[in-house]
């Protein structure tokens, strides 16, 4: 069986917090500065006092969260000041086409409007896992892990996992963490778009006769 994927790819950096870390950040800001922003109540991550302030609400109340940021010169600041215990693929495309792959399927032909190397690099190192190109005017299937586009930029999501019972102090207050769960900073890259490429939109046709089904995913994305 063959398939064809589409759209959404992107680095899941995951970070497992513990009192230590938690503490660092909520010394780092000042308990009187989180509070502050907490009253404001950011919808989205422009700064890192918006990042701290979402998170100890998360972890307060023991609540999933996941809140945009559409800021990519935070980027820097993120990975300077965590260390990352895991970094895999993320995405229903990214990981479904590991996993079909995986399985061995004949032929899985996975799109992504924007391929960064390091994203491409976190694809399994199978032949039978295809990227889709158009060179000199025709369809092209290559290896998805040699595919990428050396200027284009990687949507990370940072993902922070929490568990019960892990406690701090914000002030005066010693928090305990009531239930486990994750605080996600889901990236919003400007350049990102759920959408074919207009040199490879002729070629769905020729792809759709290559494959038995198709998956399309990441509507999510959608901006307008």
């Amino acid at each position: 069986m063959s398939i064809y994927l589409a759209y959404n790819v992107n680095v899941d950096a995951i970070v497992y917090l513990n009192e230590k870390n938690i503490q660092k950040l909520v010394d780092t800001f000042g308990a009187g500065n989180i509070l502050k922003k907490l009253d404001e109540y950011p919808r989205q991550i422009d700064e890192p006092l918006d990042f701290a302030a979402r998170l100890i609400h998360a972890l307060r109340t023991g609540k999933p969260n996941a809140v945009p940021m559409f800021n990519q010169k935070l980027n820097k600041w993120f990975d300077s000041h965590f260390k990352y215990d895991v970094e895999r693929i993320g995405g229903q495309v990214g990981i479904i086409a590991n996993l079909l792959a995986n399985l061995d399927f004949k032929r899985v032909i996975a799109y992504s409007p924007l391929l960064g190397k390091r994203q491409a690099e976190m694809f399994v190192d199978k032949e039978n896992l295809y990227y889709p190109s158009v060179k000199e005017e025709m369809l092209k299937l290559e290896g998805i892990r040699r595919a990428y586009k050396e200027r284009d930029p990687v949507k990370v999501n940072r993902i922070f996992e929490f568990r019960k019972g892990t406690k701090f102090r914000l002030g005066d207050e010693v928090v305990e963490v009531p239930h486990s769960g994750r605080f996600i900073v889901s990236s919003r890259l400007d350049e990102l778009r759920i959408e074919t490429k207009d040199d490879l939109r002729p070629f769905l046709p020729q792809i759709g006769e290559m494959v038995d089904g198709i998956i399309l995913s990441g509507y999510q994305g959608i901006k307008n």
